[in-house]
């Protein structure tokens, strides 16, 4: 990954999805709707939020 001074590229995203499938592909199913540690959202809610962000990366500078 790049220092925190350069841009985000596309292999950065690449490899940040690849981790979070490698880590969240045997999670149980249940606990999707359980709270993300101590924040207020769900773990989905979580999931989804990081998504959004990497998506909205694209095309910035």
């Amino acid at each position: 990954m790049h220092s925190a001074e350069a841009a985000i590229d596309g292999e950065d995203v690449r490899r940040v999805v690849a981790l979070a499938v490698e880590a969240l592909r045997d999670a149980d199913a249940d606990a999707w709707e359980a709270r993300a540690g101590t924040l207020e959202w769900t773990c989905r809610e979580t999931l989804e939020h990081l998504a959004d962000d990497l998506y909205g990366t694209r095309g910035a500078s």
